[in-house]
C-alpha cells in the first residue's frame, strides 16, 4: 500500500504537517495557495502546472523566455524530488497562442534528450494565468 506523500515547492521554504497517512508540505512563500505545486504518490510525482516567471518572481515578454523558465523549473523540481527529466513520462502544454507553438518546441525541446521526450499533449486556449504565454504540467516517475 502506498502511502501519499504532497510535497509544495514554491520559492520559499518547505515546511512539514502530517495528517493521516499523508506528509504535506507547505511553502512559507505561499502557504494559503490553492494547490500543491509537486504531489508524489508511489512512484510518481505530479507537477502543476508550470508558468515562466523569473526568479524575481516576473514575468518576461515572450514565449521563449517564459518557456525557459518554465523547463527549468520542472527540471529543478523533478531533480530535487529524485526523478530527472528521463524520467518525465508525459506533459501538457496551454499555449496562448498556437501560433507560438514552433518557437515553444524550439526551446521545449532542448530540455530532453532524444529518445527520451514524453508523451505530450498541447492545447490552445483563450488565456493563460497571470498574463503568460504558456503553462506546462507533468508526470515523472522515479529513477530505477
Amino acid at each position: 500500500m502506498y502511502k501519499t506523500l504532497i510535497l509544495a515547492l514554491s520559492l520559499g521554504v518547505a515546511t512539514t504537517a502530517y495528517a493521516g497517512d499523508k506528509v504535506v508540505h507547505h511553502s512559507s512563500a505561499n502557504p494559503n495557495a490553492p494547490y500543491t505545486p509537486v504531489v508524489q504518490h508511489g512512484n510518481t510525482l505530479y507537477l502543476s502546472g508550470q508558468l515562466g516567471y523569473d526568479e524575481n518572481r516576473k514575468l518576461p515578454e515572450g514565449i521563449t523566455a517564459q518557456t525557459h523558465n518554465i523547463m527549468k523549473r520542472i527540471k529543478m523540481l523533478v531533480d530535487t524530488h529524485g526523478s530527472s527529466m528521463k524520467h518525465v513520462v508525459k506533459c501538457t502544454a496551454f499555449l496562448k497562442d498556437v501560433a507560438e507553438w514552433g518557437d515553444f518546441n524550439k526551446v521545449y525541446t532542448q530540455y530532453f534528450e532524444p529518445g527520451f521526450r514524453p508523451a505530450r499533449s498541447a492545447v490552445g486556449i483563450g488565456g493563460v494565468p497571470a498574463g503568460a504565454r504558456v503553462e506546462v504540467e507533468c508526470i515523472a516517475a522515479f529513477k530505477e
